[in-house]
């Protein structure tokens, strides 16, 4: 196994307003695929798979 490094990542604040809002977003769609409309998404992988 490798050694892990004793680095540190510190968000970009000029970056971290963008990042909340990308990740607000990510959320509410992955809830409504995810949970409120499952058949759409299970129709969108099949298309993807050529079904």
């Amino acid at each position: 196994m490798g050694r892990r490094g004793e680095t540190t990542y510190l968000p970009n604040p000029d970056n971290a307003a963008a990042y909340d809002r990308l990740y607000r977003a990510y959320t509410r769609l992955h809830d409504w695929l995810g949970r409120e409309h499952r058949d759409l998404m299970h129709d969108l992988k099949a298309l993807a798979r050529g079904e």
